[in-house]
């Protein structure tokens, strides 16, 4: 299992890659916001869905207050 470091808003957060073999594709996961899933068909469009959800779960978080 690979790791990816990425940086959102000035952060860095670190992606947990898997081949998920039964969808054809890449899932990825961040290791930091469990909620933040994603997938792709490509490991690099699966980074970069995983850079938007980590995104997303730091505005909802952000909203919420």
């Amino acid at each position: 299992m690979a790791v990816k470091r990425v940086c959102v808003r000035g952060v860095v957060y670190r992606l947990r890659m898997n081949c998920d073999a039964d969808a054809g594709g890449f899932a990825v996961q961040c290791v930091e916001l469990p909620g933040a899933i994603e997938q792709g068909e490509t490991l690099g469009e699966a980074i970069a869905n995983g850079k938007a959800a980590v995104e997303s779960v730091l505005t909802f978080r952000a909203n919420r207050k």
